[in-house]
């Protein structure tokens, strides 16, 4: 009855944002990835995993459906990015990958 109201109230608004499906891209594939990648269907988002091939396939498996995976130098895309690989890892990964 709530949501009904508040679809009334604010057609075409914030209730519409909230239902519009983000695509997140994580880059990774370890026990961060993971812990980032389970709750994102519960919000809503489709999930492209980045990483090294044997690891994301298995990641984006155990994920099911809405969970993609892909190898790195594969475009980098997404309403959201999200790193979850290993600090010494950050800078060369931001060096090669920035300028996507």
């Amino acid at each position: 009855m709530l949501h009904q109201w508040i679809a009334a109230a604010l057609p075409g608004g914030l209730l519409e944002r909230q239902t519009q499906l983000n695509t997140v891209t994580i880059i990774g594939t370890g026990p961060m990835a993971y812990a980032l990648a389970v709750k994102m269907p519960h919000g809503r988002c489709e999930v492209n995993i980045l990483g090294d091939d044997r690891p994301v396939q298995a990641l984006a498996h155990l994920l099911g459906t809405g969970a993609q995976g892909a190898c790195y130098g594969t475009p980098i895309g997404g309403t959201i990015v999200e790193l979850a690989i290993p600090y010494p890892d950050i800078e060369p990964f931001v060096v090669k990958y920035g300028h996507q």
